[in-house]
């Protein structure tokens, strides 16, 4: 057993490409198998009626506007295959949970072995489907969040404050897929405590934080503004507005 499981890790040491193609594969193909296994009328009813009147009826969802991105993502998927039904909005929450395990692995290979980095891809991978397996917030801010983590990151390491300006606008975007995500601009301190470590200039500190802050007040008006196109905005004040009474 020693002997296999020696050879299993230097395959993964030597390999890091083919073998995290073959836990890829593995995990897409184990999460699509899950996507069968019945339907209940709670979650699933509330997210495919969001998707469903987002765009034709959207006052009647309006709860739901506080989590807008999500709906906007999801009810275009039914727009554009209106026949895919149930089984099309759990595909979609495949899709999105594959491009969270291919991001986490972007943004961890070089820190932390392959073979520990697979582990926890897995056993994760595994945990979500005792969650709802249809496309939903949770999934859509995990994403978002992770993709930021990266771009910020590589923004910090390659001083490029495009990268730096995409992190901004993703931690924006995620406060429209579930409203607490307001609090990942937190993110800002990631570049103060870089800056810190790495005993940069107070002056390349600030320009860094400011790119990500600017950035994010511009994306969180330019949603705000395709809200106004969409006869969204008034609907989703409402909504925080009921927010607010239900914490009151």
């Amino acid at each position: 057993f020693n002997m296999n499981l020696n050879k299993l890790i230097a395959y993964i040491n030597n390999n890091p490409k083919q073998s995290f193609g073959i836990v890829f594969i593995i995990l897409i193909i184990y999460r699509i198998l899950t996507i069968f296994q019945g339907f209940e009328v709670c979650d699933s009813g509330w997210y495919t009626t969001f998707y469903s009147n987002i765009f034709q009826n959207p006052s009647t969802v309006e709860y739901n506007f506080l989590y807008w991105l999500t709906g906007i993502i999801g009810g275009l998927f039914v727009k554009i295959f209106p026949q895919s039904g149930l089984l099309g909005i759990r595909l979609l929450g495949v899709v999105n949970v594959t491009a969270i395990i291919f991001l986490v692995y972007k943004l961890l290979n070089r820190h932390i072995s392959n073979l520990a980095l697979y582990i926890g891809l897995i056993i994760v991978t595994i945990s979500f489907v005792g969650t709802p397996t249809e496309f939903f917030h949770n999934d859509l801010s995990s994403l978002l969040f992770v993709g930021a983590s990266l771009v910020l990151y590589q923004g910090l390491n390659r001083d490029d404050n495009y990268l730096l300006a995409l992190g901004g606008a993703l931690l924006a975007l995620n406060v429209y897929a579930r409203l607490p995500n307001v609090l990942d601009i937190g993110m800002i301190f990631i570049i103060i405590i870089y800056s810190f470590y790495y005993k940069e200039t107070r002056s390349k500190c600030i320009k860094r934080a400011s790119v990500v802050l600017f950035t994010y007040i511009i994306t969180i008006f330019l949603v705000l503004g395709l809200m106004k196109i969409l006869g969204h905005y008034e609907i989703y004040l409402r909504s925080l507005k009921a927010l607010g009474g239900v914490a009151a």
